[in-house]
């Protein structure tokens, strides 16, 4: 916990620095589709060029985002020679956004979620561009829930960075609601029942 906690620490000031300091890497774009129990997961890979195999920094949009969130921090980071990796939750996104992911906002939860980002890590480290050793989750809102609930089931990721997240989500639908029978099959803008659990 200590080490995950000083790599968090790290990877802050880091962020922090890149903020004030311009990169002068070049870089690619490149669409990469993952699997996951028969879902194709939408995403977009930022690639530093001339660095062989680069720490890889990967983005966990906020609920009813999409991947479209994390082009800003991609584009900071890859010019300061990490890769970086934004996708689309399969379901995570309300209406209108650019999810190009498969699944349903009524099938979504926090758990599919992080299932969904434990295939995206799995496949990223098959990935000849990144170093395997050096895989950074970095989360908004939900995603920051579902980043860490990634990092503490893991024991092979580099760091783990919070933006805002909803550590209380799963407390206030508890909250809401007594039990699982009581919730409705449709719930808010884009949750189910299903999504809630």
């Amino acid at each position: 916990m200590r080490k995950l906690a000083l790599l968090l620490v790290v990877m802050i000031l880091s962020l922090w620095s890149c903020a004030y300091a311009e990169g002068n890497m070049t870089y690619s774009t490149q669409e990469i589709w993952c699997n996951h129990g028969g879902q194709r997961i939408y995403g977009v890979a930022y690639i530093p060029e001339g660095i062989s195999h680069a720490p890889l920094v990967i983005f966990s949009h906020e609920l009813g985002n999409s991947h479209m969130t994390g082009i800003p921090y991609a584009e900071r980071l890859v010019t300061q020679g990490y890769a970086v990796y934004t996708f689309d939750f399969p379901g995570g996104s309300a209406g209108g956004t650019e999810n190009r992911s498969d699944g349903s906002s009524v099938e979504m939860s926090v758990m599919t979620e992080a299932a969904a980002l434990d295939a995206v890590v799995d496949a990223a480290k098959e990935w000849d561009f990144v170093n395997p050793e050096k895989i950074v989750l970095l989360g908004g809102s939900q995603g920051g829930l579902v980043s860490s609930v990634v990092a503490c089931r893991r024991n092979d990721l580099a760091g783990l960075m919070l933006m805002y997240p909803a550590l209380c989500a799963t407390h206030d639908v508890h909250e809401q609601f007594a039990s699982l029978d009581v919730i409705p099959e449709q719930y808010g803008m884009i949750l189910g029942s299903k999504g809630l659990t």
